[in-house]
């Protein structure tokens, strides 16, 4: 998916990354996502867990530094098992616009592939919603680190291999 590479590239943040259920990239590790959800489906070829629970899909993205190529990425400067990136996709109709967000603090952008998806993504606390615009419905939720998080992850001293 073309929108999970997009907050890294824009924005600078000012604020800790937004948290899903008390579970927030950068600083939770997939212990603490297990003692939350349980333990995850089976893994199929993908970088991502999932976890299935009653209203929602949830997938989950850790680090492995095993499969960096550069230190400069905050995602390579993490310890493995560490919470890079949650997504929620519900599993019931939720519309957009019930959820009253001050649009004002999002950035619109638009799939160019496919002008009926747009992410509305807020860098400064690390949220993306993902819609579809003609009917108003939200297709998924990420939750990622903020640039300011990825800064200080990049600062801190380079973990031993």
């Amino acid at each position: 998916m073309v929108f999970f590479v997009i907050p890294f590239l824009l924005g600078a943040g000012t604020v800790n990354a937004e948290s899903w259920r008390g579970i927030t990239p950068l600083q939770s590790t997939r212990a603490d996502v297990e003692r939350l959800l349980g333990k995850p489906l089976p893994a199929k070829l993908s970088f991502y867990v999932t976890y299935q629970l009653e209203s929602e899909e949830v997938r989950v993205q850790y680090a492995d530094r095993n499969l960096c190529t550069r230190e400069d990425q905050c995602s390579c400067r993490v310890r493995d098992n560490t919470v890079l990136h949650i997504v929620v996709r519900p599993k019931t109709a939720i519309s957009f616009s019930s959820l009253e967000l001050d649009k004002s603090r999002f950035h619109p952008i638009v799939n160019p592939e496919n002008a009926n998806n747009v992410a509305y993504s807020n860098f400064n606390a690390g949220v993306m919603y993902v819609i579809s615009k003609r009917d108003d419905l939200v297709q998924y939720v990420q939750y990622g680190p903020t640039a300011k998080d990825c800064e200080a992850a990049l600062r801190s001293p380079r973990l031993p291999d």
